[in-house]
């Protein structure tokens, strides 16, 4: 009786309270305050004044949402009413599950259109509070039904487990220590696990060092590199954080395999510890002290050989940078950082393997190493079909600009090749089935036959690895070799971006210091997008600010730095959709769009500065599409921002005239056109921006002194640099340089440590292969030699089986490293002499890499063969 009542007051209660809060004034518009239907009314009829609110429900069918909503919303008070007089009436209705279901629908149909037009959070939290309190009362009714039930079944659970745990503890009591002798087989054992130990503890002591190198070296030139905004630069932040994604997945595999890998041997040898009885306590301390063990040694020689790799990269830089350059000393932010890396590599890799640490299946894990798996047999043309598709689609959208060399085309692509290795591999064995030398194969291809799966899974990591270092690591080496040199990319000792305001100022400049001033009209163009991250719904992008130019202003600074230049049309239209891009960058930056925006060649562009308000989802028409008519990838006045900030967009003679008229009346903050005259308030809401392209060339002796001129310069333009501290109002060709000179080497440098740390999993990756099979294939060699077999022929089918692993992989990666460098050259706008030198170059590492690999798969095969063969009869 007392739970009934409980239950009927709390029913009663939410429902009353969830009725009175669909009828209180909570929901705020236009700062005054209305109940739901009120506000619906007020909307709907002819009492908005302004123009926002009605944009707003006539984007995405907002009218017809409220309508519905309001519908809803009597529904749900029907209902809720009818829930009330049967709890009164104690009626078992199930009616609250119908209100519950209407409360739902009410909030998700008005939510979206309603947080675009409410002033307040509270009325967007009043359209959740009906459905909240329907289900805490569903819940609390369900609740209390099942209370006494659950409460009994709770007290015998706890009951039984208790005497469970005393009974263990009765059973397991171990009143001494373990004898001496106990901790001497445990030595021995661990020395019989020492080749497995020894792997881990070298895999992570090269983790360990890499990390360490690549830390320090970003620490010491970090405060001779300028500031930069990590999200877009090309700067030492957002270089090394490049590198650090593909080390660390590359090592986070690794050390997740070779632990697998060393836990399944661990197990294996001590089942017999099991066997006998010893405390699973006891086993996971033994386990726990030797993973720590390795971790602090893998620590200490990672910090050795890490200080020894990191004077040695610092000769390096002193020789390209020069000595007088004053590299910083790295400091113990260095080894605290890298024992953090350290712990988190550990971490993550023990969770990964945590199924066999909780586990302890070890007939599982026994019995795995001879299950046989079956090669796929059904819908294997078509799935061959889809992996050929996806490898010439990536390769085929990889030859456009606007997929900025994405990462994950080559992602795609490596699908595509699994599905190429997994089911074409399955279509030749069946088709190898049906033929005359089924029988003559049967042996060296048997690993295919019995381990398709996972020969496949070895294969495709292989050719990734391969085809990652081959092509990817050795672009970004090389295309630093065969840039042009910094100092030719800068034509201008400064760029100032500057307005009619500033006559005076370059007038004592030259007057002063001699300088040669050139000056060109230019307007300031926005694109909506300026970085390759995704945006969340309703989150504001970061919008880029470019320099425009005429037609004309641009073939007069092609004339000053190509010489018997010939001016050429650039086909381009009165109307200003047609435009021609100069992308401000050196060879060794990857191809990318002028605008982010949806992945479009045609850009999002406004003519003036950034619009503070302006959002792409809105009905607004500040930001037009432009049609790029041509494009190139170079350097005009200077590649200060490398190809993501300060590029040249040329419209034609007219409508470049016309452009620089239109601020007069673009409202600032959201790029629209200001019809109202009187509205047009300078320093309001227009705003001219720059109008001058200032390039100055002076005597290198005043440079300190112009420095300070232009520090003063500075001052006077705050108001551009706002919406972006990346952008200035002018440019120093002697800083830019020397940041370009530091970026190169850490390119190079963590590139060469990516090269480094992908060759060693290759290489571990292969070693591991051949040590878990080492005991299938001894079996299977002692059950050839009783059926007669030759040593000779034995030991060719052991070579034949690791060469398929060098072999396939190497020319896959030749194959797609061609296929994908042309590609790049194309898209970089390289010319035919620019990529025969770039191969030149390549050939010497790629021609390295694979004889390295030749080498390390020789000495291999050579153990692999005397450990299953034994020594030379």
């Amino acid at each position: 009786m007392k739970k009934r009542n409980i239950k009927k007051f709390v029913s009663l209660f939410l429902y009353i309270f969830s009725i009175i809060v669909m009828w209180l004034p909570i929901y705020q518009i236009e700062g005054k305050k209305y109940t739901f239907y009120s506000g619906y009314l007020y909307m709907s009829g002819s009492g908005i004044k302004g123009k926002f609110i009605d944009e707003i429900l006539a984007l995405n069918g907002g009218k017809m949402a409220l309508k519905i909503g309001v519908i809803v919303m009597f529904l749900y008070l029907i209902s809720s009413a009818f829930y009330i007089l049967s709890v009164l009436l104690k009626k078992n209705w199930h009616l609250n599950i119908l209100s519950l279901v209407f409360a739902f629908l009410f909030m998700f149909i008005c939510l979206e259109t309603m947080s675009q037009i409410l002033d307040n959070i509270l009325g967007l939290v009043a359209l959740a509070v009906p459905a909240f309190l329907c289900a805490v009362e569903l819940l609390f009714i369900k609740m209390i039904d099942v209370w006494d039930e659950s409460l009994k079944a709770a007290n015998e659970s706890m009951e039984k487990e208790q005497r469970r745990k005393e009974e263990e503890k009765r059973r397991l009591y171990f009143p001494g220590k373990y004898p001496k002798e106990f901790y001497r087989i445990t030595w021995k054992n661990f020395k019989y696990d020492l080749r497995e130990y020894v792997l881990l503890l070298g895999c992570s002591s090269v983790i360990a060092t890499v990390s360490f190198s690549g830390i320090a070296c970003y620490q010491m030139m970090t405060n001779i590199h300028r500031a930069e905004n990590f999200l877009i630069g090309q700067g030492l932040g957002r270089i090394l954080w490049n590198a650090m994604i593909p080390i660390t997945i590359c090592a986070m595999c690794l050390m997740v395999y070779i632990m697998i890998f060393y836990l399944q041997r661990w197990m294996e040898s001590y089942s017999l510890f099991r066997t006998l009885g010893i405390r699973k306590k006891a086993l996971y301390t033994i386990l726990l002290l030797e993973i720590l063990f390795c971790f602090l040694c893998s620590v200490l020689c990672g910090m050795v050989a890490g200080n020894i790799l990191v004077i040695l990269l610092k000769k390096i830089m002193h020789h390209v940078l020069g000595t007088h350059v004053m590299l910083e000393n790295f400091t113990g932010k260095t080894y605290l950082l890298m024992f953090l890396v350290m712990i988190f590599v550990y971490v993550a890799a023990i969770m990964a393997s945590r199924d066999i640490l909780q586990e302890f299946n070890l007939n599982y894990l026994s019995n795995r190493r001879i299950q046989r798996e079956k090669p796929p047999e059904k819908r294997l043309k078509i799935r061959l079909a889809i992996g050929g598709g996806l490898i010439i689609a990536s390769i085929c959208l990889y030859t456009q600009l606007v997929r900025h060399e994405s990462i994950y085309l080559l992602a795609m692509c490596f699908m595509g090749y699994f599905f190429v290795v997994r089911y074409g591999g399955a279509i030749y064995l069946k088709n190898e089935k049906k033929g005359k030398n089924y029988l003559k194969n049967l042996m060296n291809h048997n690993q295919l036959y019995y381990k398709s799966k996972t020969t496949a899974w070895y294969l495709i990591v292989l050719i990734i690895l391969y085809t990652y270092t081959m092509f990817y690591c050795s672009f970004q080496i090389i295309s630093v070799k065969i840039a042009e040199k910094p100092e030719t990319l800068f034509p201008y000792n400064y760029v100032c971006i500057a307005d009619s305001n500033d006559d005076e100022f370059f007038d004592k400049i030259k007057k002063k210091y001699g300088a040669e001033i050139l000056s060109y009209p230019m307007v300031r163009v926005a694109n909506v997008d300026k970085t390759e991250r995704m945006e969340g719904r309703g989150e504001k992008r970061a919008q880029g600010q470019q320099i425009g130019i005429s037609e004309t202003t641009y073939h007069k600074l092609k004339k000053n730095i190509v010489k018997n230049y010939e001016t050429r049309n650039l086909q381009l239209d009165k109307d200003g959709e047609k435009i021609y891009v100069v992308h401000q960058q050196d060879r060794s930056i990857k191809a990318q769009p002028i605008d982010w925006t949806y992945g479009s060649r045609k850009p999002f562009l406004h003519i003036g500065l950034p619009c503070a308000n302006y959002v792409p989802e809105s009905p607004s028409k500040a930001f037009t599409q432009r049609k790029i008519a041509g494009e190139e990838i170079g350097s005009l006045i200077g590649c200060f921002r490398q190809g993501l900030l300060e590029n040249i967009v040329v419209f034609s003679d007219e409508y470049f005239k016309k452009a620089e008229g239109m601020w007069k009346y673009t409202n600032i903050y959201t790029g629209n056109f200001i019809k109202n005259k009187k509205e047009r308030i300078e320093g309001v809401t227009i705003y001219q921006g720059p109008t001058q392209l200032v390039l100055l060339n002076v005597d290198e002796k005043y440079y300190k002194a112009i420095e300070k001129e232009m520090k003063s310069f500075e001052k006077h333009h705050t108001y551009e640099k706002q919406f972006d501290g990346e952008v200035s109002c002018y440019y120093s060709k002697k800083a830019a340089v020397f940041d370009m000179k530091t970026e190169r080497i850490m390119k190079q440098i963590v590139n060469i440590l990516i090269m480094v740390v992908v060759m060693m999993t290759s290489m571990f990756l292969l070693y591991v292969k051949v040590t878990s099979e080492l005991k299938e294939k001894k079996e299977r060699a002692s059950f050839l030699r009783c059926m007669g077999m030759q040593r000779k022929e034995r030991i060719r089918m052991l070579k034949k089986e690791i060469s398929l692993f060098y072999w396939l992989p190497t020319l896959s990666a030749i194959c797609l490293t061609l296929c994908f460098t042309l590609v790049t050259s194309h898209v970089r706008m390289y010319s035919q002499k620019i990529t025969l030198e770039y191969i030149k170059n390549a050939v010497w590492l790629w021609s390295g890499w694979i004889i390295i690999q030749r080498m390390f798969v020789w000495i291999l095969t050579k153990w692999y063969v005397r450990k299953v063969e034994g020594k030379d009869e």
